[in-house]
């Protein structure tokens, strides 16, 4: 499987969309179907494969690269050396090698890709694929260096409106099948809760936290803590994690 550089050209004007890929062979086949159906990406190429015709374009490979880590390096030399991301000399969108950075897509661009996804499945792992990723796991921990990256890279992260929504339209009426509240049950069972705990407990079934809980709650969230890993943290539902922050947020306004 041979892979590198390679150029789209419409020989009479010599503009071409130039692109990597880790086999030429699967990438042409890939772009040539999409062009066909009038459902490839590129605007300006698929304007021009309809208005000239497939016998007006050639596929060029420009450099075989062998080391995959280099292709990027190698695209963004030929997108400056060809100007391709300029509309005199070439076809592609964004001048930036791999990705569509700053580009716009026009809602035919959109429909576009939107058409090209339809129809795709989702191949779930075979039992086997499941019982042998799990089986390279098991027993593995992650580090505490690779921890703290985790938690440093979601920090401040906050779902936005549109999943928060989705969310809860998702899960609103529904309940925990048997299976699922008898599988909570062995884990938990046996597990002892701390003084702590049990007072938080108390506290959330009464709708009571003391000010200086209630400051800590509304500090984790503020650090990016979700509702419902702070409903676990402070043993209690969701609702009066809900009902403190919005007093709070009341009470700044």
């Amino acid at each position: 499987m041979t892979g590198g550089i390679y150029a789209i050209r419409h020989v009479e004007t010599g503009r071409a969309y130039i692109g990597s890929a880790l086999s030429f062979e699967k990438r042409w086949q890939k772009h040539r179907l999409s062009l066909r159906h009038n459902e490839h990406f590129n605007r300006h190429l698929q304007y021009a494969w309809n208005k000239y015709s497939e016998s007006a374009f050639r596929f060029e490979i420009l450099e075989v690269v062998q080391d995959k880590n280099s292709l990027i390096l190698r695209e963004q030399f030929y997108i400056d050396l060809c100007r391709a991301a300029n509309t005199r000399y070439g076809f592609n969108l964004s001048p930036t090698a791999g990705g569509t950075m700053g580009v716009k897509f026009t809602e035919e661009s959109r429909q576009r890709l939107s058409r090209a996804k339809k129809g795709t499945k989702y191949r779930p792992m075979s039992a086997e694929g499941r019982k042998n990723l799990s089986e390279a796991f098991t027993g593995k921990k992650k580090s505490k260096e690779h921890r703290l990256k985790i938690s440093a890279a979601l920090k401040g992260r906050r779902p936005s409106d549109n999943t928060i929504k989705g969310s809860k339209a998702y899960w609103t009426g529904r309940k925990k099948s048997p299976e699922v509240i008898e599988h909570l049950s062995r884990v938990l069972r046996g597990r002892a809760r701390s003084d702590v705990q049990d007072h938080l407990a108390r506290m959330a079934k009464r709708r009571m936290f003391t000010l200086e809980v209630e400051k800590l709650i509304i500090n984790d969230r503020e650090s990016g803590m979700s509702l419902s890993a702070l409903a676990r943290k402070y043993c209690c539902s969701v609702m009066p994690i809900r009902r403190i922050l919005k007093n709070h947020s009341e009470d700044m306004s």
